[in-house]
């Protein structure tokens, strides 16, 4: 296991609803940042837990959360391909957020838990919610890890939402 701090800022959108290409452009230079660890405007800092199949990216007050998704992976993974039938080859990033206005202008959505960014091979969860029933933090990763999955294996620029939701 490979412990490092990171910096990462977080720009969000401050339109009501947003425009879909700035969103989209707002989540690749969140990840980008995030995967180079490199400093960025949101000044928070996350230490990262590396493993041989995930990464794991959090504020230092949720270090042994962090160490249960790392230790989980492994079983969600291969229970996720079990069942779907498919291998995944990528090492996923897993961002787990601790400030719930920081989550929802990232996830821009009150609605939203967690999200996956396929593109980026990465997860993002709000881990406020992860405390109140009926969620898990293990099923919620293993839904979005299912995202990365499906997209891993269809190509497709227009997933249909029914079957990227539904599975």
């Amino acid at each position: 296991m490979v412990k490092s701090r990171i910096v990462v800022i977080i720009s969000h959108n401050t339109k009501p609803g947003g425009d879909v290409k700035q969103q989209i452009y707002l989540i690749f230079l969140f990840t980008t940042c995030l995967i180079l660890f490199a400093p960025c405007l949101y000044a928070g800092d996350f230490d990262v837990i590396e493993e041989k199949h995930v990464r794991v990216a959090f504020d230092p007050s949720l270090e042994s959360v962090a160490q249960e998704v790392a230790d989980i992976y492994p079983h969600v993974k291969s229970d996720l391909e079990r069942h779907i039938g498919w291998d995944l080859h990528l090492i996923p990033s897993v961002l787990l957020i601790k400030d719930r206005k920081l989550f929802q202008r990232m996830a821009e959505s009150p609605l939203t838990v967690a999200f996956a960014v396929p593109a980026r091979n990465l997860i993002v969860i709000d881990y406020t919610k992860m405390l109140v029933r009926p969620f898990s933090l293990e099923t919620t990763l293993k839904h979005e890890l299912c995202h990365l999955l499906l997209h891993d294996h269809i190509r497709a620029h227009d997933f249909p939402r029914w079957l990227d939701e539904g599975v």
